[in-house]
């Protein structure tokens, strides 16, 4: 666990090409709190509760959850994203979910609106 005041944590989408196996054994090693997690295809061929177990049998705490960085089949749908993030938050015991807006011009339009509706569900389920 890290001596800072502040908590610190590595992305597995920073080494994105490795197996999580290998992430977790090499995020292990490192004096930090935990990882983020960005779902990506072996998370989702795995499932959420074994990428949970992975972690644990190598001794790392999973921090955040983030949306996959790569197009993802099934992931990439704005109304289903929050609902997916929230199992696997939920079945992770993960408390802190990365969302990034959308390309809209703005969040006042439909889809803008979409999305912050799509967040607030979101939130209100990781209370």
């Amino acid at each position: 666990m890290s001596i800072l005041p502040f908590r610190v944590s590595v992305s597995s989408g920073s080494l994105y090409h490795l197996p999580l196996s290998r992430f977790f054994a090499l995020a292990s090693e490192l004096d930090i709190d935990g990882v983020e997690l960005v779902i990506g295809p072996e998370c989702v061929l795995r499932g959420a509760q074994s990428v949970r177990a992975l972690a644990v049998r190598h001794g790392v705490r999973l921090l955040s959850l983030h949306p996959p960085i790569l197009p993802l089949p099934g992931w990439m749908r704005l109304a289903r994203l929050a609902s997916e993030l929230g199992d696997w938050a939920a079945t992770l015991d993960v408390p802190l979910v990365t969302l990034h807006t959308p390309r809209l011009a703005s969040l006042a339009n439909e889809p803008g609106q979409r999305y912050l509706e799509s967040a607030h569900r979101l939130a209100r389920r990781l209370q």
